[in-house]
């Protein structure tokens, strides 16, 4: 099975704007209060390409899509490192580990090509922590937190 990792156009969020919608609100990190205010944000940072959308897929017309995530560029402000943040990461359909390694590797080559030092993501489940660990990743920091209500 041939895995194809494609980055969206604002037409194309626009055409699966519900599928999409749906995969960023049960994947998004932590610090982010979920509401429409927020989704409607996130919305519009795709049509305006802050942030970018990513369909893995079997096929090139994205009919057998297995996974969705979203991706920008974030810069430490101290050190102006430039990093390619996974914002959003979620599967929706069942897949080779095989998917794992072949986005990384277009993601890693995207981001190199844009000046990126690492790929960094947020995530609490361990599923995902060993599957970053087997495919070369760092996981040993945390991102810690204190929720303001």
């Amino acid at each position: 099975m041939s895995i194809e990792l494609t980055k969206l156009t604002p037409e194309q969020v626009m055409e699966y704007w519900p599928q999409i919608r749906e995969c960023i609100e049960v994947s998004l990190p932590p610090l982010v209060r979920q509401n429409s205010k927020a989704l409607l944000r996130i919305q519009e940072s795709l049509l305006l390409r802050r942030l970018e959308c990513w369909i893995a897929s079997e096929t090139r017309d994205l009919t057998k899509s297995l996974g969705v995530a979203t991706t920008c560029f974030v810069t430490d402000e101290i050190s102006l490192t430039k990093n390619l943040l996974v914002y959003t990461a979620t599967t929706v359909a069942s897949h080779s580990q095989e998917m794992w390694g072949k986005c990384y590797e277009v993601l890693a080559k995207y981001a190199t090509s844009r000046g990126c030092k690492n790929i960094i993501a947020y995530s609490e489940l361990p599923e995902v922590i060993s599957l970053v660990e087997r495919i070369g990743g760092n996981c040993n920091w945390r991102i810690l937190y204190f929720p303001l209500d």
